[in-house]
């Protein structure tokens, strides 16, 4: 229903435009208010659809007209200010607060149509301001949402070029090789791929450049199978390794990852190819390392063994030489037969050496010396076309080393050069110097200690070797030498020397070019250089006894020969092979002995054990212990024990002899 709000503040004419507006608009509700504040309290309580004010004098007309238009809730609804008199027409007002001035005279009809199409047009503007607003309202939030939707796209935008620059400085930086192929075109390569193998992206898209370029000549026929597979849709691993190959033709050991993505209209090929030819050189060392550590293992054991049975060889040669008189033809082969032990010997030395069991005699030993040494040696029978060519830096520190081992280290390296030049002639090249390892260790050995080395290299310009042979070079018993002219064990104990002395070996060899051998030692604390003397001890007759001995070896077959030698030197012998047999022996009548000969391993006890219920038994007896290496058991271990001297097996006569001799009549003497 229609509401019309009539407004002036005198009753009389009010009431009678109220009854006509009534009459006139049946169908609307007609609300007096008889003063300007009452228009205003029900205009803003009940806002109506049309306010009627009466033209009436005064200001506050003119401020209810104003805050009607004012107001939020009234200000859209259509103000009429009309003339409730039907006296002669009134002059309209200037006024922007009203929206239609209505004078008289009108008649009813002309009343209504006059307030009808004021209605009509307020509520058409009021539509129309409306519509209009939400038109802005809507332009507004499509605007907002577009500059958001630009705000966004700018920061994914941003965001992408931050992540591809970023990919891009993680691929140009990255220590693997990067490169990205389609439709058989190089669509990127790194630095790192630039740096590997020595080309531009120009050479890889090169017409005549082949993707069989990059691989060395062993591993092709494997990548094209791989490729054959692939071609086939059959499963492969994504991850291989194969032989690559530079643009100087230098081959390197690489892996590589390889994946499908797709790219526009196809499938393009990722890859990254990663460098281990360092780790390969690990893994190899490692596997070298264990398998050496396995062999030593057992060339230990048989090293021990093998004394055993060589000391009753030359034990009972020796004997029956000393049952002959003068010079025949039978002693001169038996002398052959103690030459023969002598040379088996020395290779069981090597097998200790190897396998690290064997005695040293380490000290501060200068290496410049004992190349000088070796130089004077192997002079005399150089042939005139090879040459030898030294640099030898002044003062170089000193290696604590046994001087035998080291000049066994620099004999068995020249004599592999010498064997390798035999043929086409060259220069044998010795090299010293002194280097420091820094935090990052050696060259190749990161986990070397920090401190002084001393380098030796020696070098040849021989035939070299290939890789499959330089790989085994340092395993027992292998060789390249023809029968008779190496036992293949000469390398394999420069590397246990140099590994016993906390050292590191490397090797460098091409073919047609040469070998280099470069052997890192640490420098001794000592830098006092030691020169030792290798003038042999004169001939001398054996020395004779009569006393007492209590044999105790561990091997039956063992006492016999012990035995019958110190019979044979005048001695009487009580020879048993079990420790708690001996300590029952002794501890029946302990005075009877003047000696006791106690072998290191025996079958029921450890013979230090041994040893020390023999000297709580009695105290002062002399004690000399047998043994083919030292083990666990040390030297200064056994002499704190009691221990008065060591016999080394194989037991050479006058050696042995002596030490008896020597330690009974010393013992004596105390």
């Amino acid at each position: 229903m229609r509401r019309i709000l009539a407004i002036y503040n005198q009753q009389e004419p009010l009431a009678g435009f109220v009854a006509r507006l009534r009459h006139i608009f049946p169908d609307s509700a007609v609300v007096p208010a008889y003063s300007w504040n009452l228009g205003l309290t029900e205009s803003g309580k009940n806002p109506p659809d049309v306010i009627l004010v009466g033209n009436g004098p005064g200001l506050e007309r003119e401020q209810t007209c104003r805050s009607l238009k004012t107001a939020e809730n009234t200000r859209h609804i259509p103000i009429i200010l009309c003339d409730l008199s039907s006296g002669a027409p009134s002059t309209a007002p200037q006024e922007e607060t009203i929206d239609e001035y209505i004078a008289q005279p009108l008649d009813d009809i002309q009343l209504k149509n006059r307030i009808t199409a004021v209605i009509k047009l307020k509520n058409a503007e009021e539509q129309l301001r409306l519509q209009k607003k939400t038109l802005e309202d809507l332009v507004n939030q499509r605007t907002w949402a577009l500059q958001k939707e630009l705000e966004e796209r700018k920061r994914v935008e941003t965001e992408l070029r931050r992540s591809e620059e970023k990919y891009r400085q993680l691929v140009h930086t990255s220590n693997d090789a990067i490169y990205f192929l389609y439709n058989q075109r190089f669509l990127l390569i790194n630095e790192k791929f630039q740096q590997m193998y020595g080309l531009t992206i120009d050479d890889v898209n090169h017409p005549d450049f082949d993707l069989f370029d990059l691989v060395a000549t062993r591993s092709r026929q494997a990548l094209a199978e791989r490729y054959q597979k692939i071609a086939r849709g059959e499963p492969v691993e994504s991850r291989y390794e194969f032989t690559a190959l530079n643009k100087k033709g230098d081959e390197f050991e690489v892996e590589a990852s390889v994946s499908f993505i797709d790219y526009k209209d196809g499938i393009a090929t990722q890859g990254v190819i990663r460098d281990i030819t360092e780790r390969k050189k690990m893994e190899s060392r490692l596997r070298r390392s264990e398998k050496i550590e396995a062999v030593t293992t057992l060339a230990g054991g048989i090293a021990h063994d093998f004394n055993n049975i060589l000391a009753i060889i030359r034990g009972y040669t020796e004997l029956a030489m000393e049952d002959l008189e003068g010079e025949s033809q039978v002693r001169r082969n038996l002398m052959h037969v103690v030459s023969a032990s002598d040379r088996a010997r020395d290779l069981i030395n090597q097998i200790l050496v190897f396998s690290r069991q064997s005695e040293e005699n380490r000290q501060p030993t200068s290496i410049s010396a004992a190349v000088e040494e070796v130089l004077k040696f192997i002079h005399p029978g150089l042939p005139a076309y090879i040459k030898v060519k030294t640099r030898i830096q002044p003062e170089t520190g000193t290696v604590n080393g046994d001087p035998q081992q080291i000049r066994q280290v620099i004999i068995n390296l020249c004599s592999n050069a010498l064997h390798a030049m035999r043929e086409t002639g060259g220069v044998l090249e010795i090299a010293l110097e002194e280097i420091t390892a820094g935090p990052n260790g050696l060259p190749g050995f990161e986990n070397a200690a920090p401190g002084p080395y001393v380098l030796l290299t020696v070098s040849d310009t021989g035939h070299g070797m290939r890789n499959t042979v330089a790989a085994r070079i340092f395993d027992p018993y292998f060789t390249t030498k023809s029968v008779g002219e190496g036992s293949g064990m000469g390398l394999a104990v420069i590397y246990g020397i140099v590994k016993n002395y906390g050292g590191e070996i490397v090797v460098h060899t091409r073919l047609q070019e040469g070998t280099s051998f470069q052997l890192y030692l640490p420098c001794s604390s000592s830098r006092r250089k030691i020169h030792h003397s290798t003038k042999q001890h004169e001939t001398q007759p054996l020395p004779r006894g009569s006393e007492r001995i209590l044999l105790v070896d561990d091997e039956t077959s063992q006492t016999h020969f012990p035995e019958e030698m110190l019979e044979n030197l005048g001695y009487q012998v009580v020879a048993v092979s079990r420790g708690i047999e001996a300590l029952d022996i002794f501890r029946s009548d302990a005075e009877i002995f003047d000696i006791v000969i106690a072998d290191r391993n025996l079958p029921d006890m450890n013979g230090l054990k041994m040893i020390n219920r023999l000297l709580d038994i009695r105290p002062d007896i002399p004690i000399l212990l047998s043994t083919g290496f030292d083990d666990n058991l040390s030297r200064d271990t056994a002499v704190k024990a009691g221990v008065k001297g060591f016999i080394m097996k194989p037991v050479v006569l006058l050696e042995t002899a002596t030490l008896i001799r020597n330690t009974l009549d010393k013992n004596k003497s105390n």
